[in-house]
C-alpha cells in the first residue's frame, strides 16, 4: 500500500448491548473518519445493531497495524472478546 492511502474497516457493532469496537493504530496511521451507521434508521427497532465505519490514512512509511476489540467498556478484558487486527505494509 502506498503513503496517503485511505483504508476503510467496517465492523458489525450493535452498542444498544453495551458492546462497542475499541479500535486504536500504529502511529503512521490517522483516523479520518469515526461513524456509527443503525441498520434501522427509522428508530423503530430498539436494540437493532449497526456498522461501526473507519476512514484511515497512510501518514508514515513502514509497517502500519490496526487492532480492535469488541467488550463492553465497564467489563474487564477477558481473553474471549472479538478482535479484529491487519498489518499494513506502506511503501
Amino acid at each position: 500500500m502506498n503513503q496517503s492511502s485511505l483504508i476503510t474497516v467496517k465492523l458489525a457493532e450493535n452498542p444498544s448491548t453495551g458492546f462497542q469496537w475499541n479500535l486504536t493504530t500504529t502511529a503512521g496511521l490517522r483516523i479520518t473518519k469515526d461513524e456509527y451507521i443503525p441498520t434501522d434508521t427509522s428508530g423503530k427497532l430498539v436494540g437493532s445493531g449497526g456498522t461501526h465505519i473507519w476512514d484511515i490514512s497512510t501518514d508514515m512509511i513502514g509497517k502500519q497495524e490496526i487492532h480492535a476489540i469488541y467488550k463492553r467498556s465497564w467489563e474487564p478484558i477477558t481473553g474471549n472478546e472479538s478482535t479484529f487486527s491487519i498489518i499494513i505494509m506502506v511503501s
